[in-house]
């Protein structure tokens, strides 16, 4: 028997609301990026364009191991269990902290076998350093379960403004590679704090966060075949 939605029910209406906010977040950040993007390819040139995305490409091999393959299975626990939220929000910020530890091990001990100069290696380490506050996306975990996106979509406008606007501005003042690269690192500042801010205001405390180590244990019991595939 077919199942007859009812696009006037509450559920409905909010889980298309919540839809709609993410919709509309992915459309305008592409356009956004793909302005910005051109005009930061065109000044960059094809040779530090492409030494800013390897950087961003190398630090991308190794970002399995800072995530631990918690970001496919937070959701589904807290859409389980609401009432451990601090629990299982704070000892999967921990684990992801102590996944960007493991990150920075693996970078430290691939570069020597690579032939990069100390340019493209200073690149590595300023967006690798931007890899550490990952563990803060545990807040936007709790509002894809609490269909509440829209306050993580209000973060990324903010991020996205502010990010696109200092990348016109090292444009304008012809400023070096360096700089770009920082930028990585600002953007994930800025999404942390704003996540941290939104959660704040609009649900509880991060110091009542708690971790438990039977509960981390579990987490990476699910977890580990996701940190394989993302390694790939």
């Amino acid at each position: 028997m077919k199942k007859i939605i009812d696009i006037h029910s509450p559920g409905f209406k909010r889980y298309f609301a919540n839809t709609s906010w993410l919709m509309g977040h992915r459309i305008l950040s592409m356009i956004v990026a793909l302005f910005v993007g051109v005009y930061v390819a065109r000044y960059l040139g094809p040779e530090r364009f492409g030494l800013l995305s390897y950087a961003g490409s190398f630090v991308g091999l190794f970002t399995a191991l800072a995530t631990l393959g918690l970001d496919g299975i937070m959701v589904r626990e807290l859409v389980k269990t609401p009432g451990r939220r601090d629990e299982l929000l704070g000892t999967a910020f921990w684990l992801k902290a102590g996944g960007a530890v493991l990150m920075w091990i693996g970078i430290a001990a691939a570069i020597p076998f690579t032939n990069n100069d100390t340019q493209t290696n200073i690149l590595i380490v300023i967006i690798a350093f931007g890899v550490i506050f990952q563990a803060f996306n545990v807040i936007d975990f709790n509002y894809q379960a609490e269909v509440k996106s829209k306050f993580v979509v209000y973060v990324h406008l903010v991020q996205l403004v502010v990010s696109s606007t200092i990348k016109l501005i090292l444009i304008w003042i012809s400023a070096p590679l360096v700089s770009f690269a920082c930028v990585f690192l600002f953007d994930a500042v800025v999404h942390s704090v704003g996540l941290t801010a939104m959660y704040l205001k609009n649900t509880g405390k991060v110091w009542y966060w708690k971790w438990r180590w039977q509960t981390a244990r579990v987490l990476l019991k699910d977890s580990w075949p996701l940190i394989l595939s993302g390694s790939i």
